[in-house]
């Protein structure tokens, strides 16, 4: 069995959701998004890939790092094949797989004259956000990449950094081109490999076992009115059933 961090995410969302795509091979539809945050991270790679040749620390990240971080300098692993998910780095649980794709790391010298690893991820936002936020959207891929570099001798300290580039301002250069200015703000998680393998081993079971309830609940709200909360889907579904139900009874 394999799984990715993105097939965690998706349990930890909605393990019916989770168990239909991958016992039964039925995916949620794909829906409309910008892609712009492709463009955003295709500079930002740019931008690392500068001072990664002068192995020099990042401007954006000088203080917010730990000292003489510079980016990964290509040790074992290409940086084509640690940021597809095919050749990246991967680990075992129990015999299940987690492979993983990973935007970038950073090394500097440890205190016993080894190299030390953290693994950073680019992401892009509409505003600055917070620890909480990010601790809420992302604890589990700092678990799994920092995980998969410890087990791929990469060691870290524990530390998994998150890059954000959000819009800042636009401004008019003298040639009358409008350059658009963005922001980088890093915000730091510290992995936990233990809740990762037992996250693994719940997902492995899931699939492996009956299929979930439906992950939502109907709710009354303080004004009396019904609500429905969790997974979006799942909702979706019951609503759509209990209105053909309706339609079928000839109400209206």
């Amino acid at each position: 069995m394999r799984l990715s961090k993105s097939a965690l995410d998706k349990f930890l969302d909605c393990p019916r959701c989770f168990y239909l795509k991958y016992k039964h091979k039925l995916d949620q539809p794909d829906m409309i998004s910008s892609k712009a945050w492709k463009g955003i991270e295709r500079v930002a790679l740019c931008h690392y890939e500068k001072y990664r040749g002068l192995k020099l620390t990042p401007p954006n990240l000088v203080g917010l790092v730990p000292e003489g971080s510079i980016p990964y300098q290509g040790d074992r692993i290409s940086l084509p094949h640690l940021r597809y998910w095919g050749k990246g780095l991967r680990f075992m649980v129990d015999g299940v797989e987690v492979s993983t794709a990973l935007d970038d790391m950073l090394q500097r010298p440890g205190p016993d004259g080894k190299t030390v690893y953290s693994v950073i991820d680019l992401k892009s936002k509409s505003k600055e956000t917070d620890e909480e936020s990010t601790r809420k959207l992302y604890q589990t891929q700092a678990d799994v990449f920092d995980l998969a570099a410890n087990v791929n001798e990469y060691p870290t300290d524990g530390t998994v950094f998150f890059d954000y580039w959000s819009p800042l301002e636009v401004q008019d250069s003298a040639v009358g081109v409008t350059i658009q200015a963005w922001k980088s703000q890093v915000i730091s998680l510290k992995a936990d490999h233990e809740r990762c393998k037992k996250l693994v081993l719940a997902a492995a079971a899931c699939i492996d076992g009956p299929m979930p309830e439906p992950n939502f609940k109907v709710v009354v709200g303080k004004k009396g009115g019904e609500k429905i909360e969790g997974c979006a889907v799942c909702a979706y579904i019951f609503e759509r059933e209990k209105i053909l139900k309706a339609l079928a009874e000839g109400k209206q």
